[in-house]
Order: C-alpha cells, then sequence, then structure tokens
C-alpha cells in the first residue's frame, strides 16, 4: 500500500507539473508579439543612405538635386532642372540645400518634389525605386549591361511619380541603387518599412563634444587674428574647405562630420569666418 501511496503521490505530482506547463506556455504563446523597434533615421536610415547611396545623391552635382547625406535632403526631394548645364546661357536661381530655402514647402515652391510621400494609393517615389532595382539585381562583379549607360553622357530621367511606370517600362534595369549590386535583404526591408511608415525625420542638431569644441576655438582664435598672413591663410582655408566636413582628432568613432564654418558663439560674433548655422527644423512625420 505504501508502494501504491508513493506512485500516486507522483503521478499527481506529473499531472501538477504538466498542467501548470501548459498554463505557462498558454501565457505566453497567448502574449501579443512583441513589435518591433521604430525605426530611427538617425539610426537606420542615414547609415544605409551612406553607404549606398551618396555616391550619386550628393554634393552639388548629386543626380536629380536628390541630396541625400543629410535628412534635409531627402525631404527637399528632387528636381528636373539639372545644377550644371554647358549650353545654358542664363542664369537660373540657385538651390543650395540650406541656403536658399529653409523648409520643405519653400522647396515645393521652387520645383522640387517629394520622393518619400506616398502618391494616394501608390507607394512613395523612393519606394518603387528600390522595389525596380531590388527586383532586378545585377550580377555581382560581372560587367554592366550595355544599355545602362553611366559618366558624363548619362542623362538623368528625374521622373515624377507619375512619371514612374513609364520610366520603370523603358529602363527595366535601372532602379536604385543604380549599376551596383544594390541593398541587402534587410537594408531594403528597413528602407521599405520607414517608406511605408510615411518617412518620418528627426533633426538631430551637430553638437562638438568637449574636446572638439576646444578645437573650434583654437582654430577660430587662428583664424581671427589680425595680419596679413593669418588673412591670407584663412581666405585659402576657406576657398577649399567651405563645401567640406571636418574631422576633428579625438572626435567620437563613427560621430556626425563637423561642417566648417556651422558654429558662431554668442559672445563673439564679430569674428570674420563665421557662418550662421541654418535653422533648426521641426521632426518630419
Amino acid at each position: 500500500m505504501a508502494f501504491k501511496n508513493q506512485d500516486f503521490s507522483h503521478m499527481v505530482h506529473r499531472i501538477l507539473a504538466g498542467a501548470f506547463a501548459l498554463l505557462i506556455s498558454g501565457a505566453v504563446f497567448g502574449q501579443a508579439p512583441q513589435s518591433s523597434p521604430a525605426i530611427s533615421y538617425t539610426r537606420d536610415i542615414q547609415p544605409i543612405f551612406t553607404e549606398k547611396c551618396v555616391a550619386c545623391h550628393a554634393c552639388n552635382d548629386a543626380a536629380c538635386q536628390l541630396k541625400l547625406e543629410s535628412p534635409e535632403g531627402a525631404v527637399r526631394g528632387a528636381s528636373k532642372v539639372p545644377v550644371y548645364q554647358g549650353e545654358r546661357s542664363k542664369a537660373v536661381p540657385t538651390t543650395r540645400l540650406f541656403y536658399d530655402a529653409h523648409s520643405e514647402e519653400e522647396w515645393r515652391k521652387k520645383g522640387f518634389y517629394s520622393v518619400l510621400d506616398n502618391q494616394g494609393s501608390q507607394a512613395a517615389l523612393m519606394a518603387r525605386m528600390l522595389e525596380l532595382g531590388h527586383k532586378t539585381p545585377l550580377t555581382p562583379n560581372a560587367k554592366l549591361p550595355e544599355d545602362i549607360v553611366l559618366g558624363l553622357n548619362r542623362n538623368n530621367m528625374c521622373p515624377l511619380p507619375h512619371e514612374f511606370d513609364a520610366y520603370a517600362g523603358a529602363h527595366p534595369k535601372e532602379g536604385m541603387p543604380l549599376a551596383v549590386t544594390g541593398l541587402t535583404d534587410k537594408e531594403y526591408d528597413t528602407l521599405r518599412r520607414w517608406l511605408a511608415a510615411g518617412a518620418p525625420v528627426e533633426y538631430q542638431p551637430i553638437k562638438p563634444s568637449a574636446a572638439e569644441a576646444r578645437q573650434i576655438t583654437e582654430w577660430e582664435e587662428l583664424l581671427n587674428r589680425p595680419g596679413s598672413t593669418e588673412a591670407l591663410v584663412g581666405r585659402w582655408l576657406y576657398e577649399h574647405l567651405f563645401l567640406a566636413h571636418i574631422y576633428f582628432v579625438g572626435g567620437r568613432s563613427g560621430g556626425a562630420l563637423l561642417p566648417v564654418g556651422a558654429f558662431a558663439h554668442a559672445e563673439r560674433q564679430a569674428g570674420r569666418y563665421h557662418c550662421h548655422a541654418p535653422p533648426q527644423r521641426p521632426a518630419r512625420h
């Protein structure tokens, strides 16, 4: 009888343990799945643009004037008007990012169109360009197809959103990124989800570290000294670096590069080489 009682006790324990396990598993499986963290433009999107896009979409001659080295450039969008055109006989208004307009609305008035906004039931122009490139990948380490024209002889199409279907039909191998092996599946999925969510952008002002701030002060004091030698050196440096970005020794690895002349200290407004930083804009939702 003792043996039977012990056996019965073990059986009860097994039943209770099994029931408890089922209860726990049911609670776990009944929970809502963990939502993926929100995509950050600064953390998730800009690094992809920097690695895969800025070879063509940066600087003054960015393809279709779509500059992807900053959130302001991505929000500004694209234009059909080329910056450099040898046959141009009359000047055209300049379209310098951070200088000639300071809001998305102002850029729309200058003829720029969005590549981030959905067009009714259609996905954003950037999403469709990326989809075209993702579904027609090029062979890695192989010669480009002859019908893809690059270099000085290329005529950038810069299609408007309603012109995309015609562009894709005429240039099925010219999705984005153009003429490279393209995005990884993870990069493509990240961009696709970001665009589907409305392409939110957070603007983060560049804040120099203490070490960088000291170096900025040292350079400003050097370049603002009176004297013909200092003035000559300052002008030469400015003419060669005013479009550049500076990496400061001891700065944060992988951190933002600091644009030349972007900092003007309030207590030293009289400096000759100071340049006003562009006003900060609200986040794009």
